[in-house]
């Protein structure tokens, strides 16, 4: 059987790694806080392609006659620029409804910084 010096012992090994333990997991959990708010942007690139994703489908073909007909060499530079304009619009049109509502929100304070020594 352990002596009392032994469990002594034991019990202060067993509750330092019970510290660590928690010491180690609160930093875990830090360090993903901290990978999450990094991914933030990308969570956000990535559902603005979910949502064009369907457009996507329709408008590839439509770019792809719109380049074979420019490949053509019939009609002026001036009768090409205006067949531009005539698609540009209605693609600006779907670019702002499909721009998402925090980039219209306006700016908030913008972040301060203090200079180490300056008064405030």
């Amino acid at each position: 059987m352990l002596g009392g010096k032994e469990l002594k012992g034991l019990e202060l090994r067993r509750r330092e790694l019970v510290l660590r333990s928690t010491i180690n997991r609160l930093a875990i959990s830090v360090e993903l806080q901290n990978v999450q708010t990094a991914l933030r942007p990308a969570e956000r690139i990535f559902g603005l392609v979910r949502a064009a994703r369907p457009w996507l489908l329709v408008l590839a073909p439509l770019a792809g006659i719109f380049a074979a007909r420019s490949l053509r060499n019939n009609g002026s530079g001036f009768s090409k620029a205006l067949g531009l304009l005539k698609w540009i619009q209605p693609l600006l049109v779907l670019w702002k409804q499909l721009r998402s509502p925090s980039t219209e929100a306006a700016p908030g304070t913008p972040p301060t910084t203090t200079v180490p020594g300056a008064r405030v």
